[in-house]
């Protein structure tokens, strides 16, 4: 049989041949040739079979050693010594908290379909990372078939993945309140650390979706709100059995876990929903709506409390005061266009206003200066057939009879006018949530990047969102790498991103909001081709949020909370086993703790004369190849079947499941465009027009590429991108196809 590293040795061969015949492909060649052996009985179906394991089994060990080198080290005795390392000796106990009661980052576990491991493999690249060398462990040998991938299966994952960030997080913790304690014995409880905070969406992110139901988003929050409580319990039962709070936090698991498992059964039946309904509804001595009577009461058991308890007591605490009733924080997603949909509805039942002009934007103002809270119960959200308004309705019921003090973010997809961010606004007005829902525009189509300076200006500009986000402390946006990278290309898109956060430092400035923070969630996924840089996480934080950008906001004197996702199966990986999560937040530490340098000056930002037009030259490659015929017929010739399910969420969005048979590349989801470019063995749309986009200026753009930070930055993406790259790969598909 013809073993791996033989097809290597053989492909490498072949490869020599195009320096005489440049048309020659080789990758093509020796498909002919494993065509051939196969026709003539030299080679068998079977021996394919183990062909595809072996290399199956060399692409495990390199995803292991990969991980490895992005997170290394992974001792948590080294990785707790390296979050030591970063209190300075001089540093005094003001500093010290400025550090480390304010999130380094928020972390969003999202899903989509990228689940592409098995369990079995994701515990066993897990494992292997950890190991001195990951290529020398048998990942091999673990089941690749692993169980459908279903959204139940998704907020399985989710939920242990935040479980086990969170426990490194306490060893965090734990490690800070007992250097705290140590050096300032006096003060160290009004210590209040929170280095990360968590999020997820899964189970709560409609848009594009018709698959989840609002029984399905109470359900998830029920059951996260059981799992947490049920932590909280085992923290406190392990400093003391007999503590007196056990029986509230277990009668309020309970109570948690009894309405979850009410709540995932079939609803259907209006009388089942009824009952659901009022039981959640009911009033209940074990119906815990809020942790801060606990927290008050652990921390005042910890002033008193001996060695032995006091530091498990306060870190107990700051976990409750970072979570609350949940694994971490949720943020719903609703598309702009079901949000407008549900506002006409309301002001324009005739279809007569246009709501992107000035008179809908005049009539909004009234509505947000006149609207009263409504009372609202679960049959309104039976009978409602809005999205928008349905997800409104969800949050109110949710805070009132799950989690009271968490708030929740309201992501807004394709919002390109100020009017959908108000009427986000008037609709958590109307239903008395406003003061606990962050409403995020989010910024990823081409128009939204180009036009989203002027946007945030206009919104800013408006007095009620003024009030509004410093009575919430933020403005919140959203920046999207997955529909921006795939229609602009990656780096375009990453520097209009960047450009877009420097406007809204700008803009926050001149509306005199330095007194609230800027929450930039850079929603990206782990490939290359949805942002997530692969040299290392100081590259992987700084590619969607650069140094550029957040001195822009320092220099505005903007604070700025940085948030950033970890996408399904790979990005879970991360978080894997509990060495590796914390491993990966000592690394986010090591990278976000830095103090900022304001006199940095980087050149690629001051030579706009050729940065600019580099850009530009990208951009304008990357929008030929996606008008272009050729290239969309090249990704789309064999459909989605290059691709297995990866996800409970459709490949093709769903609106056009039942449209023509010829696919669009605005048809297929942006993950599964990804996916099908590096099937095929080129990222186009990482690597596409940076070699002719410095034209006659070569000379003079590698110059300034080279002397800058951003620029090395970039560099380090194209090659790492044209590293896995093969333009012969592609010509083999084609000619198989043809």
């Amino acid at each position: 049989m013809k073993t791996v590293a033989k097809l290597k040795a053989r492909l490498q061969k072949l490869h020599e041949r195009t320096a005489e015949t440049p048309l020659f492909n080789p990758v093509f060649q020796l498909s002919h040739d494993l065509s051939r052996q196969l026709e003539g009985g030299d080679l068998s179906l079977n021996d394919i079979d183990s062909l595809v394991s072996e290399l199956e089994c060399e692409a495990l060990q390199s995803r292991a050693a990969r991980l490895k080198r992005l997170i290394a080290p992974t001792a948590p005795a080294e990785n707790l010594d390296r979050i030591a390392a970063l209190n300075p000796e001089e540093a005094g106990f003001s500093d010290f908290c400025k550090r480390w009661e304010k999130p380094l980052l928020h972390a969003v576990f999202t899903a989509h379909p990228t689940f592409l491991l098995s369990p079995a493999q994701s515990d066993a690249v897990a494992t292997a990372a950890l190991t001195d060398d990951p290529k020398a462990t048998t990942v091999c040998t673990v089941p690749h078939q692993g169980p459908k991938i279903t959204l139940e299966f998704e907020h399985v994952e989710v939920c242990n993945a935040i479980q086990r960030a969170a426990s490194a997080r306490d060893r965090i913790n734990a490690m800070l309140l007992s250097h705290a304690r140590q050096r300032w014995p006096g003060r160290w409880l009004d210590f209040r650390p929170l280095p990360f905070r968590f999020a997820t969406w899964v189970g709560y992110d409609m848009d594009g979706r018709t698959d989840i139901g609002w029984t399905t988003s109470i359900a998830f929050r029920l059951r996260e709100k059981a799992l947490r409580l049920a932590s909280y319990t085992a923290s406190l039962r392990a400093i003391d059995d007999a503590h007196p709070l056990l029986a509230t936090l277990d009668a309020a698991h309970a109570h948690a876990a009894e309405m979850a498992e009410l709540f995932s059964t079939d609803l259907s039946d209006s009388a089942a929903l009824t009952a659901a309904a009022n039981r959640l509804s009911a009033d209940d001595p074990a119906k815990l709506l809020s942790l801060a009577p606990l927290i008050d009461a652990l921390e005042t058991e910890a002033k008193q409390a001996d060695d032995d308890r006091a530091v498990p007591l306060a870190t107990l605490a700051a976990a409750m005061r970072a979570d609350g009733l949940g694994i971490g924080w949720i943020h719903f997603r609703v598309n702009s266009s079901q949000l407008l949909n549900a506002l006409r509805r309301r002001i324009d039942p005739e279809g007569t206003l246009d709501l992107g002009s000035k008179s809908a934007l005049s009539r909004l103002r009234e509505l947000l200066a006149e609207v009263k809270p409504l009372r609202v119960n679960f049959g309104a959200l039976a009978i409602e057939t809005s999205t928008a308004m349905r997800q409104f309705l969800v949050m109110a019921k949710m805070l009132q009879h799950i989690d009271a003090d968490a708030p929740i973010r309201m992501l807004i997809a394709e919002c390109e006018q100020p009017q959908t961010v108000l009427a986000a606004l008037y609709f958590a007005k109307l239903f008395g949530i406003e003061g606990k829902v962050d409403v995020s525009p989010l910024f990823e189509t081409e128009a939204a990047l180009e036009h989203g300076g002027r946007f945030l200006e206009a919104l800013l500009s408006e007095e009620s969102y003024r009030n509004y986000a410093r009575g919430r402390g933020r403005v919140s946006i959203q920046t999207g790498f997955s529909d921006a990278g795939r229609f602009m290309g990656q780096i375009p898109a990453a520097l209009a991103i960047e450009r877009l956060q420097g406007r809204l430092a700008e803009a926050m400035k001149a509306n005199g909001l330095t007194d609230v923070a800027a929450l930039i969630f850079n929603t990206h996924g782990e490939s290359m081709g949805r942002g997530a840089h692969p040299s290392g996480f100081a590259d992987r934080l700084t590619w969607p949020l650069s140094g550029w950008a957040r001195r822009r906001f320092a220099k505005a004197g903007v604070m700025i909370e940085p948030e950033a996702s970890f996408q399904g199966g790979d990005g879970y990986l991360f978080f894997r086993n509990d060495d590796l999560a914390l491993a990966t937040l000592t690394r986010i530490a090591e990278a976000e703790a830095a103090d900022l340098d304001l006199t940095v000056k980087d050149p690629f930002y001051d030579r706009t004369d050729l940065s600019l037009d580099f850009y530009r030259s990208i951009r304008r490659v990357q929008r030929e190849h996606l008008e272009s015929v050729t290239y969309s017929r090249a990704l789309t010739a064999f459909g989605l079947g290059l691709l297995k399910s990866t996800g409970s969420r459709v490949s093709r969005r769903q609106s056009d499941i039942g449209a023509d048979r010829t696919m669009s590349l605005r048809q297929i989801r942006a993950i599964p465009h990804n996916a099908i470019l590096q099937q095929i063995g080129y990222p186009v749309n990482v690597i596409a027009g940076a070699g002719t986009a410095a034209g006659e200026e070569m000379e003079s753009v590698a110059e300034l590429l080279g002397r800058s930070t951003r620029g090395n930055q970039l560099v380090r993406l194209l090659r790492a991108a044209n590293g896995l790259a093969s333009v012969k790969t592609v010509a083999a598909h084609g000619e198989l196809f043809n």
